[in-house]
């Protein structure tokens, strides 16, 4: 049981069902029929988690070279995105992908949904980009190595103040501090649920904008559907802008449900207030069954969920891997973005001091290795024989691999899919993959238990029969290309 998130989703329970005289807050801030709020889970929920967001690169007051900095970044935002507009406009390409700023492989692409752009390319339909990105230099480096015409969806944002300029006025009224009810909330958060509201109706004011800007834009662009990563942090505002300007949504499932992901779960939003995909294509039928019986949100739009593969860029290492028949029993344990990282250090120098143990450290392709790599101490990086970096998934390191340890990657689902026993660290703040426990896929590694070296060759000696049976539950049987046959066709003929 995660109980620290267990209590913060009881608080986000708490913050949805506060009144501001006497309504709910999921009304007050509505556009086009829709709740505004449900856009706020993720940021409600991190505060919740971690408190208000530190200033950025931890500096409380930006000195005037980092603001002319900031101005600078912002400007090339808006000129790359406006030229970026024309040349689309000229083009008017038939589908937009909706994506993070991540630029790897043979498309310049997010791996996580290479499928798509490998579709688009082989049927020769044309496209363009919507990307949201992070204002540092890196997206000015990422956009030439993509060459490729793209507008930022933080562009948008920035035109906000230049519009204000010109009498764009609030599209909601100011919130009092006195009107809002607490009743339900803890005394010791009821200063934090007021932050809470405060902050999210400032946001809301530029979510407004955005949309409306946004529905603009695609109107005039007019492409047939709008793809994307099921990336719930950004996508609604794209949902609702695509929806008023009579574009087909079409989402993709990039990583696991789970009720500690309350983007998906929208506690105590009513479903019809909800921006939802008109389809959503998740992997197979247990991630399906999964997502109807977490969210009531998902269960109200099941008919637009579709069983219909991974949309992912596939692995070279994943293959139905043999175990090894030595004496060492080698583990697999993918970085993990979330989570106690002491706790982590102290499950890997544990298994260390098991004999005959050794750890291949999988590092993520989405973050910088030499991030990754400073928060890995020395005394465990001194295990070069026990201990290594891997950049890669390769068909040698699977095969090897007689155990995959971890709290929530998506790594941990995947190899259950080439039958490898995974066992899911305990106690590690973050252990979103429980319900691989509720499901009988993996087990639970307890670092308080006795003997951790006994749990590691107990959950290693997984029987075949049983790694099967897991497979079986997992495996993505739809090709992807059938889906997008099925779907894209009919709307390119349009």
């Amino acid at each position: 049981m995660n109980t620290g998130l267990d209590k913060a989703i009881g608080l986000l329970k708490i913050v949805n069902s506060t009144k501001i005289n006497s309504r709910p807050v999921y009304e007050l801030f509505s556009l086009n029929g829709y709740s505004l709020w449900g856009f706020f889970q993720n940021h409600i929920w991190e505060y919740i988690l971690s408190g208000p967001p530190s200033t950025a690169n931890g500096v409380k007051d930006n000195t005037w070279r980092q603001n002319f900095r900031v101005f600078v970044l912002r400007i090339s935002a808006i000129t790359i995105s406006l030229l970026s507009f024309f040349i689309i406009l000229i083009r008017r390409p038939r589908v937009f992908i909706f994506t993070g700023d991540i630029v790897i492989g043979n498309f310049k692409n997010d791996p996580r949904i290479e499928q798509v752009y490998k579709y688009l390319n082989a049927r020769k339909i044309s496209y363009a980009e919507l990307v949201h990105t992070r204002l540092s230099s890196s997206f000015v480096k990422n956009f030439f190595k993509r060459r490729r015409p793209v507008i930022y969806l933080e562009a948008i944002d920035h035109l906000m103040s230049l519009a204000r300029i010109f009498g764009y006025r609030s599209y909601f009224s100011e919130i009092n501090e006195q009107d809002i009810e607490q009743n339900d909330a803890p005394e010791d958060f009821k200063d934090n649920l007021k932050i809470i509201i405060w902050t999210c109706s400032q946001r809301s004011e530029r979510l407004v904008f955005k949309i409306k800007v946004l529905s603009k834009i695609l109107s005039w662009l007019g492409p047939k559907a709008l793809v994307m990563i099921d990336d719930m942090r950004y996508y609604h505002e794209v949902i609702v802008a695509s929806r008023d300007a009579k574009i087909e949504t079409i989402s993709l499932q990039h990583a696991r449900f789970n009720k500690y992901i309350p983007e998906w779960t929208y506690y105590g939003i009513p479903p019809s207030l909800c921006a939802v995909p008109d389809k959503c294509i998740v992997w197979n039928d247990f991630w399906k069954n999964r997502l109807i019986a977490l969210s009531p949100v998902f269960a109200h739009f099941r008919d637009r969920i579709i069983v219909g593969g991974r949309p992912h860029a596939e692995r070279r290492g994943m293959t139905i891997a043999r175990q090894t028949q030595d004496d060492v029993l080698t583990m697999l344990i993918p970085h993990e973005v979330r989570g106690d990282r002491e706790a982590i250090l102290n499950y890997i120098r544990s298994f260390l001091f098991c004999p005959n143990t050794r750890i291949f450290y999988l590092l993520r392709r989405d973050l910088s290795s030499s991030k990754q790599l400073r928060e890995i101490p020395r005394e465990i990086m001194g295990n070069t024989d026990r201990f290594k970096v891997v950049y890669e998934l390769t068909p040698e390191i699977t095969s090897e691999a007689d155990l995959v340890a971890g709290t929530q990657s998506t790594l941990l689902y995947e190899m259950i899919t080439i039958e490898k026993p995974v066992a899911i660290m305990r106690n590690t703040g973050m252990t979103q993959a429980s319900d691989l426990i509720e499901s009988g896929m993996a087990g639970y590694l307890d670092l308080n238990a006795p003997d951790i070296c006994h749990q590691l060759n107990h959950l290693a000696s997984v029987s075949r029969e049983e790694l099967v049976r897991r497979r079986k539950i997992l495996e993505v049987k739809v090709p992807i290309f059938e889906t997008f046959d099925s779907i894209f066709s009919p709307l390119i003929r349009k």
